[in-house]
Protein backbone atom coordinates (compact mmCIF):
# COMPACT_ATOMS: atom_id res chain seq x y z
CA UNK A 1 0.00 0.00 0.00
CA UNK A 2 1.18 3.11 -0.59
CA UNK A 3 3.55 2.61 -3.56
CA UNK A 4 3.45 4.88 -6.52
CA UNK A 5 1.98 2.97 -9.53
CA UNK A 6 6.15 3.17 -11.42
CA UNK A 7 7.35 1.66 -8.21
CA UNK A 8 4.56 -1.33 -7.96
CA UNK A 9 5.59 -1.87 -11.95
CA UNK A 10 9.31 -1.80 -11.17
CA UNK A 11 8.48 -4.39 -8.10
CA UNK A 12 7.34 -6.86 -10.64
CA UNK A 13 7.68 -8.49 -13.78
CA UNK A 14 5.99 -6.41 -15.83
CA UNK A 15 6.51 -5.16 -19.91
CA UNK A 16 7.44 -1.54 -19.75
CA UNK A 17 5.53 1.24 -19.85
CA UNK A 18 7.59 1.95 -23.31
CA UNK A 19 6.43 -1.55 -24.62
CA UNK A 20 3.01 -1.02 -23.20
CA UNK A 21 2.48 2.12 -25.05
CA UNK A 22 3.84 0.51 -28.53
CA UNK A 23 1.25 -2.30 -27.74
CA UNK A 24 -1.34 0.16 -27.34
CA UNK A 25 -0.29 1.96 -30.59
CA UNK A 26 -1.15 -1.04 -32.43
CA UNK A 27 -4.40 -0.67 -34.68
CA UNK A 28 -4.11 -4.10 -36.87
CA UNK A 29 -4.30 -7.34 -35.32
CA UNK A 30 -1.40 -9.82 -36.21
CA UNK A 31 -3.75 -11.60 -38.60
CA UNK A 32 -5.42 -9.21 -40.17
CA UNK A 33 -2.21 -7.68 -41.29
CA UNK A 34 -1.23 -11.19 -42.30
CA UNK A 35 -4.40 -11.25 -44.16
CA UNK A 36 -3.30 -8.13 -46.01
CA UNK A 37 0.28 -9.18 -47.04
CA UNK A 38 -1.48 -12.80 -48.10
CA UNK A 39 -4.17 -10.62 -50.38
CA UNK A 40 -1.75 -8.88 -52.79
CA UNK A 41 -0.55 -10.19 -56.07
CA UNK A 42 2.50 -12.48 -55.94
CA UNK A 43 4.57 -9.65 -57.89
CA UNK A 44 3.73 -7.32 -54.92
CA UNK A 45 4.63 -9.78 -51.90
CA UNK A 46 8.00 -7.76 -51.11
CA UNK A 47 9.76 -7.02 -47.87
CA UNK A 48 9.06 -2.98 -48.54
CA UNK A 49 5.30 -3.97 -48.72
CA UNK A 50 5.38 -6.19 -45.66
CA UNK A 51 7.12 -3.46 -43.88
CA UNK A 52 4.93 -0.97 -44.87
CA UNK A 53 1.65 -2.93 -44.30
CA UNK A 54 3.31 -3.80 -40.50
CA UNK A 55 4.19 0.09 -39.58
CA UNK A 56 1.06 1.12 -40.57
CA UNK A 57 -0.47 -1.87 -38.10
CA UNK A 58 1.31 -1.75 -35.42
CA UNK A 59 2.10 1.93 -35.32
CA UNK A 60 5.81 2.34 -35.90
CA UNK A 61 8.47 2.37 -38.34
CA UNK A 62 9.03 -1.71 -39.23
CA UNK A 63 12.21 -1.71 -41.34
CA UNK A 64 12.44 -3.81 -44.57
CA UNK A 65 15.85 -5.20 -43.75
CA UNK A 66 14.49 -6.66 -40.82
CA UNK A 67 11.25 -8.03 -42.53
CA UNK A 68 13.72 -9.49 -45.26
CA UNK A 69 16.11 -11.00 -42.47
CA UNK A 70 12.77 -12.73 -40.92
CA UNK A 71 12.16 -14.34 -45.08
CA UNK A 72 9.21 -11.64 -44.91
CA UNK A 73 7.02 -14.21 -42.62
CA UNK A 74 5.22 -12.85 -39.98
CA UNK A 75 4.94 -15.86 -37.83
CA UNK A 76 8.80 -15.06 -37.65
CA UNK A 77 8.65 -11.08 -37.57
CA UNK A 78 5.72 -11.26 -34.96
CA UNK A 79 7.79 -14.08 -32.48
CA UNK A 80 11.38 -11.52 -33.20
CA UNK A 81 9.37 -9.31 -31.89
CA UNK A 82 8.01 -10.21 -28.78
CA UNK A 83 10.73 -11.87 -28.16
CA UNK A 84 13.15 -8.50 -28.60
CA UNK A 85 10.16 -6.59 -26.43
CA UNK A 86 9.68 -9.37 -23.81
CA UNK A 87 5.91 -9.89 -24.48
CA UNK A 88 4.29 -12.95 -23.95
CA UNK A 89 0.74 -13.84 -25.15
CA UNK A 90 -1.10 -16.86 -22.94
CA UNK A 91 -2.92 -17.10 -26.34
CA UNK A 92 -2.24 -16.81 -29.79
CA UNK A 93 -6.26 -15.48 -30.16
CA UNK A 94 -8.78 -14.04 -28.44
CA UNK A 95 -12.72 -14.59 -28.24
CA UNK A 96 -15.17 -12.53 -27.57
CA UNK A 97 -16.62 -14.96 -24.89
CA UNK A 98 -17.62 -12.62 -22.00
CA UNK A 99 -15.82 -12.96 -19.10
CA UNK A 100 -16.86 -12.39 -15.66
CA UNK A 101 -14.54 -9.86 -13.95
CA UNK A 102 -14.01 -9.14 -9.97
CA UNK A 103 -13.15 -6.48 -8.25
CA UNK A 104 -12.01 -6.33 -4.35
CA UNK A 105 -10.42 -4.14 -2.49
CA UNK A 106 -10.50 0.13 -1.01
CA UNK A 107 -12.39 1.44 -4.71
CA UNK A 108 -14.72 -2.12 -5.30
CA UNK A 109 -17.46 0.13 -6.36
CA UNK A 110 -18.01 1.35 -10.12
CA UNK A 111 -17.31 -2.20 -11.72
CA UNK A 112 -21.05 -3.35 -12.00
CA UNK A 113 -22.11 -3.76 -15.37
CA UNK A 114 -20.95 -5.07 -18.46
CA UNK A 115 -18.06 -3.44 -20.59
CA UNK A 116 -16.58 -3.91 -23.37
CA UNK A 117 -12.66 -5.34 -23.11
CA UNK A 118 -11.30 -1.86 -24.24
CA UNK A 119 -13.05 0.03 -21.51
CA UNK A 120 -11.77 -2.30 -18.42
CA UNK A 121 -8.08 -1.08 -18.69
CA UNK A 122 -9.20 2.43 -18.95
CA UNK A 123 -11.43 1.85 -15.15
CA UNK A 124 -8.27 -0.10 -13.60
CA UNK A 125 -6.35 2.91 -14.83
CA UNK A 126 -9.11 5.90 -13.22
CA UNK A 127 -8.81 3.29 -9.90
CA UNK A 128 -5.55 3.83 -10.06
CA UNK A 129 -5.02 7.05 -10.48
CA UNK A 130 -3.23 6.79 -13.86
CA UNK A 131 -5.65 8.34 -15.87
Amino acid sequence: EGDAPQAVHEKNYYASFETLDRLYNQKISWVNMGKAYESLPEKEKTAQKLAQILSEGLGREIDADFVASHKSDIKQIKKAIEQKESIVWATGSHTSTPLIVMVTGKKPSGYNGVYHDTELPLKIMSTLSLK
